[in-house]
């Protein structure tokens, strides 16, 4: 029987009560302890911790696997039989008095290039169990004469393509972290089998094409996917659209031409920086342009904007540059509230025809919008007073539909507003009269509540209602009656 206790209880084996001369093997799964008098074995799993006791001396240096943590005693000396990771070599460092003897060490590149511990070093071989850097593998590489085994490799273009200390090479993976030229990208992939990732691309419309809309080899083979692609000079609208149909990544580029071929650009994730050279443009075409690009357009150029006042105010008010004194034509029908915002987004001339309005804001014609021969659309009842005044204001067509105003002023209808089939809504007793004579004047409703007069105006004789009374006496008009009645 050996003096000493051994037990593995929950993955923990507990080495105590042992004396001098104490050796242990690991072989396979099984760790086996050894004394004068005997010897005890126990199977290991991937995370058996041995806890020995205090005070126990080995005779001999213990081979462990890695995988295996001494969580307490002293240990004479530790062999290590597979790869370690630094966390795990410097426990088992803290744990002996002796030497500490492995061949092989794993870890990410930050790890192992910062080398806490001082682990890496003579011929001991590193695995990086992560994407490394350039500058991390030729640190890493530094420390060590052993093999050093890694997977993917990150870095900027430049670095990767000039591949000063060759670590690009077999089939390791790559990933560039900024926007590569086609050139590099080539450079780069003939390196290597790997998988190379990258997002952006970057080069002159000579690197993508080489005459026309005819692509280069590498502009073929490299712009995919959703790769972001940046021109760096000027290009063509059918080489933007070529590009824009080989990636779903935003193009960058900048480009000028008219307003005919920019409505030509496709896609509208794009950041172009447009030039429009037109002189005229209509405001639906540079709003058209504006929705193909997330960059401002500048149409700087233009003396003269035309469209409808809605499409005007979308186009100087949305992300295109227009000079600040650019001249505009309104096409429709305009709101006094649109030319007053027109008005203030140019210095230029503004050209319009109509205008249309509420009769309160025509007749009082803050801005002076009402002038010369604009036509006016009133889009609700006037008075006859605020048709008068709206009327002297301008020379050209007077639209509106209902007139509002007093049996007296409605009938003598002196400025003829009363006519064709304009409703008409009077505002007070009306005598039976006045009803005929504007009624005469319009086929239009007319609105009335009270009729005012005397007996004669409502009975002929007797109870015989006059004409006009029966026409007007009718529904629910409240009748005034002045004068004594049976």
């Amino acid at each position: 029987m050996p003096d000493f206790t051994l037990t593995n209880s929950a993955g923990v084996v507990t080495f105590q009560n042992a004396g001098s001369s104490i050796s242990a093997t690991v072989s396979g799964n099984t760790l086996t302890f050894y004394s004068n008098s005997g010897e005890a074995s126990t199977t290991l799993s991937s995370t058996t911790q041995i806890k020995i006791a205090s005070g126990t001396e080995f005779s001999a240096p213990i081979t462990v696997a890695s995988k295996i943590s001494v969580t307490g005693g002293t240990v004479v000396a530790v062999t290590i039989t597979d790869a370690a990771t630094l966390a795990q070599l410097a426990a088992l460092d803290a744990k002996t008095t002796g030497s500490l003897t492995y061949g092989e060490i794993k870890g990410t590149a930050a790890e192992l290039a910062a080398n806490a511990g001082g682990y890496v070093t003579d011929e001991c071989n590193v695995t990086i169990t992560d994407t490394a850097t350039l500058a991390q593998l030729a640190a890493i590489d530094a420390l060590t004469s052993g093999t050093l085994t890694y997977g993917g490799i990150t870095g900027t273009a430049a670095d990767l393509a000039a591949n000063t200390d060759g670590y690009v090479n077999g089939s390791h993976a790559v990933t560039i972290t900024d926007a590569a030229t086609l050139a590099q990208l080539a450079a780069i992939d003939a390196k290597t089998t790997g998988t190379m990732t990258y997002g952006g691309i970057t080069g002159a419309v000579a690197d993508y094409f080489t005459t026309g809309t005819t692509m280069t080899a590498n502009a073929t083979k490299y712009v995919t996917g959703s790769h972001a692609v940046t021109v760096t000079d000027a290009a063509t609208v059918a080489q933007l659209n070529v590009i824009d149909a080989k990636t779903t990544g935003v193009v960058t580029a900048a480009i000028t031409d008219t307003v005919v071929n920019l409505k030509k650009l496709t896609g509208t994730n794009n950041a172009y920086s447009i030039t429009v050279t037109d002189t005229s443009v209509a405001a639906a075409d540079l709003t058209a342009i504006d929705g193909k690009t997330t960059e401002a357009v500048d149409a700087t150029a233009a003396t003269t904007i035309t469209g409808t006042a809605a499409a005007i105010l979308t186009a100087m008010g949305g992300g295109i540059t227009l000079s600040a004194d650019v001249d505009v034509i309104v096409s429709d029908t305009a709101t006094l509230a649109q030319l007053a915002a027109i008005d203030a987004l140019t210095s230029g001339t503004l050209t319009y025809g109509g205008i249309t309005g509420t009769a309160a804001d025509l007749a009082a014609n803050t801005d002076g919008y009402v002038n010369g021969s604009h036509a006016v659309t009133i889009t609700g009842t006037a008075t006859l007073a605020q048709l008068a005044t709206i009327d002297a204001l301008t020379s050209g067509t007077l639209t509106y539909g209902g007139v509002t105003g007093t049996a007296a002023d409605l009938a003598a209808n002196t400025d003829g507003y009363v006519n064709g089939s304009h409703a008409v809504t009077i505002t007070d007793a009306a005598t039976l009269a006045q009803l005929a004579a504007i009624d005469a004047k319009t086929t239009g409703t007319m609105t009335y509540g009270g009729i005012t007069g005397a007996v004669a105006d409502c009975f002929t004789t007797g109870t015989t209602m006059t004409a006009n009374a029966t026409k007007y006496v009718t529904g629910s008009h409240a009748v005034t009656v002045t004068d004594a009645a049976t």
